[in-house]
């Protein structure tokens, strides 16, 4: 266990946030002592630690994206993403909120680069990853700021449950892996090929009366 250890973040600086993810990772996966012997265990457990600091970014960023729009008319109305277009008010949180997800892609970039582990998604991930942030990129430029809210929460919250699926998976608890991948796939249907296409992308159409 603590040639694992070493070999894992040894090298790391000393932060807390540095060595955090890997030690719960350990912790899950390895809490009623097993013996850690071959170089696949090393690399499920930094494969765990990346998707358990992915979780806590998915779920935080889930969590506060909706306090921020539950109580805003356009959350339930999709009539209301272009009214007052382009003169709508841009609050700090929502400001905010922007900014992490921007940032959170471009560092996904880098991360995909440099340290993250090399898996066979690379080059999709890089493009979904890329595309992400030139989208939410004009997104902001253009003052679609209802729309683009919505659709960030509405694609995250499918990440959520993949991520913490992938935890459980990693860390060797099957049943629980399995239902948190059922629920990807539910959320996925949902939200993504449901309500994305046929609300969301609908409400594009709106007409000009909506708008000013």
């Amino acid at each position: 266990m603590l040639l694992v250890r070493k070999s894992l973040y040894g090298n790391c600086p000393n932060y807390p946030i540095v060595n955090l993810w890997p030690k719960l990772a350990i912790w899950l996966m390895y809490s009623k002592a097993k013996a850690i012997s071959s170089r696949i265990d090393e690399a499920t457990i930094v494969k765990c630690s990346e998707s358990m600091w992915k979780l806590t970014y998915y779920a935080t960023v889930e969590i506060c994206v909706l306090k921020i729009t539950y109580n805003e008319p356009w959350f339930r109305d999709t009539k209301e993403y272009f009214r007052g277009w382009p003169n709508q008010e841009l609050g700090f949180p929502i400001m905010l909120f922007y900014m992490c997800q921007c940032g959170f892609y471009i560092y996904s970039i880098a991360a995909l680069l440099i340290w993250e582990t090399r898996r066979k998604d690379f080059s999709v991930m890089m493009s979904h990853h890329v595309i992400t942030v030139i989208l939410i990129g004009y997104s902001y430029s253009t003052s679609f700021f209802r729309i683009g809210t919505i659709i960030c929460a509405v694609h995250d919250a499918s990440d959520v449950f993949l991520e913490a699926a992938k935890v459980f998976k990693y860390s060797g608890k099957e049943l629980r892996a399995s239902i948190l991948f059922g629920l990807f796939a539910i959320s996925w249907v949902i939200l993504r090929l449901v309500f994305f296409p046929f609300w969301i992308i609908k409400a594009t159409r709106t007409d000009e009366g909506n708008r000013v």
